[in-house]
């Protein structure tokens, strides 16, 4: 099981549903499954919820990095 903080969207709907008793699907954004659609819009409440009720910004922060070559690995700030 990937580390919670890789987990995609797709990946938290389908856990999801599993632990309500529902079967996993490829794609959960494109299910027109009434259980899926409820669980999609629970999931961006709790998206805005978060993005408002926390000071994201102080994680925001600006760098420039000078690229040599685009084959290149450059190590993060």
């Amino acid at each position: 099981m990937p580390a919670l903080l890789t987990l995609t969207a797709n990946d938290l709907l389908n856990r999801v549903a599993l632990e309500v008793g529902l079967d996993q699907v490829s794609d959960p954004w494109a299910s027109t499954e009434k259980e899926f659609i409820k669980m999609q819009a629970l999931l961006n409440i709790a998206g805005e919820e978060l993005s408002q009720n926390y000071p994201w910004e102080f994680l925001v922060k600006e760098h420039s990095i000078t690229t040599v070559a685009a084959d290149q690995e450059y190590d993060l700030p």
